[in-house]
């Protein structure tokens, strides 16, 4: 897993959000940064199968080999009705309380409806706090909080402010039926959290198999 995932991301670069379709033969994607109002998805010869552009992040799944034919389904990640990860509000709230942009990390990773191993979490170098956490828990896409959200990615952008990364990873325990689901800084010195994962039918009893947070370490 951790060779896979070094590869992966060695060759991305700086990621994203959006899932793109997948098509034969289609390019792989990868995420760009477009000042000053966030990110763009892109086409590439290699990257990621997927990849989506919430405002002022970004996010890229699975690792797409360069060249390789989406058909086969060798970059394309399937696509799900449900996410493949059920987060309770109240984990994310409480790692809010500690770190909002981990927490924010959680709470987008809980969001993807497609199955993945690996991803990478781009956002803008915008100051976060527990009530940006509070609020996009609880506010729709088209309200007030996302319309000041996006004034602060132009502001951040304007003043020269980077972008902060994070890995993400799915990693099966040994021979013991656990998983742990790894969110950590990309550049050291950051708070990081590994949720501990139990397999779940979610969204129904015939729904696909995913997981759900049973509880969580910060690191």
């Amino acid at each position: 897993m951790k060779t896979l995932r070094k590869a992966f991301f060695v060759v991305l670069g700086s990621l994203c959000l959006m899932l793109l379709p997948a098509a034969g033969n289609a390019q792989c994607v990868q995420c760009a940064p477009a000042p000053p109002d966030g990110f763009i998805c892109v086409p590439s010869t290699s990257g990621g199968g997927g990849c989506t552009t919430p405002p002022g992040e970004c996010r890229l799944i699975s690792p797409c080999t360069p060249g390789g034919d989406r058909s086969s389904g060798s970059c394309a990640p399937r696509s799900l009705s449900n996410p493949l990860i059920s987060v309770p509000d109240s984990m994310i709230r409480e790692i809010g309380a500690a770190d909002a942009r981990l927490a924010l990390a959680v709470r987008s990773v809980s969001t993807i409806k497609a199955e993945f191993t690996v991803a990478r979490i781009n956002y803008t170098s915008v100051e976060y706090t527990f009530d940006d956490v509070e609020n996009q828990l609880t506010q729709p896409a088209d309200s007030p909080y996302y319309k000041k959200l996006a004034e602060r990615v132009k502001a951040s952008f304007a003043n020269g402010g980077g972008v902060v990364t994070y890995e993400v990873s799915i990693a099966e325990g040994k021979g013991d039926g656990s998983f742990t689901l790894s969110i950590s800084p990309a550049v050291k010195g950051g708070a990081a959290v590994d949720i501990q994962l139990q397999r779940a039918a979610l969204g129904g009893k015939n729904a696909p198999e995913g997981f759900k947070a049973l509880s969580y370490q910060i690191r």
